[in-house]
Formats: structure tokens, C-alpha cells, sequence
């Protein structure tokens, strides 16, 4: 990081006292310059039995505030031992790479963040993914498009795609 974007982490306070970066706080402030566009509750079978139950929050850049179309997949779940919260970030990390570009035509590149901490019974991770321009003209067929290659992908079973504000 350069000087003068550390004086404005610092000022902006998403710098710690001890130099780290604040998380949180840099996730936090993403969220405010998307809008949500849809989610999805979904889970995750375990070999042995159970399921792993989640969120994927969908959400796209507010009017205006990119030059770039993405979508922003944040999924929050529930992880009640060591075993599913392991399962779940193999089956996220799945996106990684180059397994959407190839489902999905219309994906560009998938940026991942990290998983972060949530506490010790919530795993939660995000991933960006950056569309052609193309796909902006219609986020419907878009996300018709990429929440079956995701499930497919990841091993998820997604429940019904519910679309926030009539965005639909």
C-alpha cells in the first residue's frame, strides 16, 4: 500500500492500531456501494449425514459507482463444528479458477475473498464476479445463468431464487 492510500486508511479508520487492516471494516464498506439484487438460502449435504444450511446474499455495484459489471456472491453459514466449516470452504473454493469462466460464458474473471472470521459457528465468504457488458443489460438472464453453474460447481443445492425489491 502506498503512503497516501495508508494516510486515507488510517484516516478512514480501516487501519488498526497495530498496521493490520480492518477487515470487517473494508467488507463492511464494500456493502455499501452494492445494492441487493437477490439471494437464495441453500445447503450442503455431509457424507455422514446433516446438512450444512447457508445464504448467498447477490448484489450488484449501485448506479454508477463502477465502470465494471459484477456481481457479488456473499455467503454467510451456518458451521456448528470444525467438519462443516472445512467442507463448506472446499466446496466455495470450487469457484475459484477457471470452472465458472467455462459454465458461465458471459463471466469475465472470478475475484475471491478469503474466507473471513465470523465467529466460531458462522463461516463467511465472498466472491466477485466480473460479467461482460453484456450481462448488465440483463442481470435476470444473467443470474438464471450463473446460480445453477455455481450449484453445480460447488455442490450446493440452492433453494428458490428470491429477488429483493421486485429487482426481478
Amino acid at each position: 500500500m502506498d503512503t497516501g492510500a495508508r494516510r486515507k486508511a488510517h484516516a478512514d479508520g480501516k487501519v488498526k492500531a497495530d498496521g493490520s487492516v480492518d477487515l470487517l471494516r473494508e467488507f463492511v464498506d464494500l456493502y455499501s456501494r452494492e445494492e441487493m439484487l437477490a439471494f437464495f438460502e441453500f445447503r450442503l449435504e455431509r457424507p455422514q449425514g446433516g446438512d450444512i444450511e447457508g445464504l448467498c446474499r447477490i448484489s450488484q455495484p449501485k448506479d454508477g459507482r463502477s465502470n465494471l459489471y459484477y456481481l457479488s456472491l456473499g455467503f454467510v453459514v451456518d458451521t456448528p463444528d470444525e467438519e462443516s466449516r472445512t467442507l463448506i470452504d472446499e466446496a466455495l473454493a470450487r469457484l475459484d479458477g477457471d470452472a465458472l469462466r467455462s459454465a458461465v460464458p458471459s463471466v469475465v474473471e472470478v475475484l475471491p475473498v478469503t474466507s473471513m472470521p465470523a465467529g466460531p459457528e458462522s463461516f463467511v465468504r465472498q466472491a466477485d464476479i466480473l460479467f461482460d457488458e453484456q450481462s448488465a443489460e440483463n442481470p435476470t438472464a444473467t443470474l438464471e445463468r450463473l446460480v445453477p453453474a455455481v450449484a453445480k460447481i460447488t455442490g450446493i443445492h440452492p433453494r428458490e431464487l428470491v429477488w429483493w425489491g421486485g429487482a426481478e
